[in-house]
């Protein structure tokens, strides 16, 4: 029996990628055509932002822009924020900002060691629970559902003080 069913099971698999590569044939995939990254920012690494915005380099509220102005760039073709808070993720900026700005020098390290991605700005996938947004999870029987409380994964990230922008 195992041997039947694994040799169905091939068959199957091998009928597929047929099936896809005459598709592809037939119906000749368009690749997205995204503009290229302007801002620097957005090559750079979470340490190296971290670290630029440790020695005052660089703003949360220039990061945050940046991310945000991408984002608007390509999410009509790349469909991969369903919901923005990138009003409520910019006062987040500014307040990261504010608290960088009102440590002494002396004190900047331990600021940063108690929130370790103060002011880097981050998405949540929708089936993360972003509370007052979209909790729909693939489901057409949530397609109206909104997100009640916080899930663990949101919780900890503001914890460490981060920018949420997009959910």
């Amino acid at each position: 029996m195992h041997i039947l069913f694994s040799v169905l099971l091939t068959f199957v698999n091998v009928i597929s990628i047929i099936v896809n590569f005459v598709y592809n044939l037939v119906v000749p995939q368009k690749k997205p055509d995204y503009p290229p990254i302007r801002s620097k920012i957005l090559t750079k690494s979470v340490t190296e932002l971290v670290t630029e915005l440790r020695n005052r380099k660089l703003t949360s509220v220039e990061i945050v822009q940046a991310y945000i102005t991408r984002i608007k760039e390509v999410n009509t073709s790349l469909n991969a924020v369903i919901e923005d808070r990138f009003e409520q993720a910019i006062r987040d900026a500014e307040r990261a900002d504010t608290m960088i700005s009102s440590t002494s020098d002396e004190n900047l390290l331990k600021l940063f060691m108690k929130y370790p991605l103060l002011g880097i700005p981050f998405t949540v996938k929708e089936s993360c629970g972003l509370k007052g947004h979209s909790y729909v999870v693939g489901s057409a029987f949530r397609l109206r559902e909104r997100c009640t409380e916080e899930e663990n994964l949101a919780v900890t990230l503001r914890e460490f003080s981060c920018a949420m922008h997009a959910a």
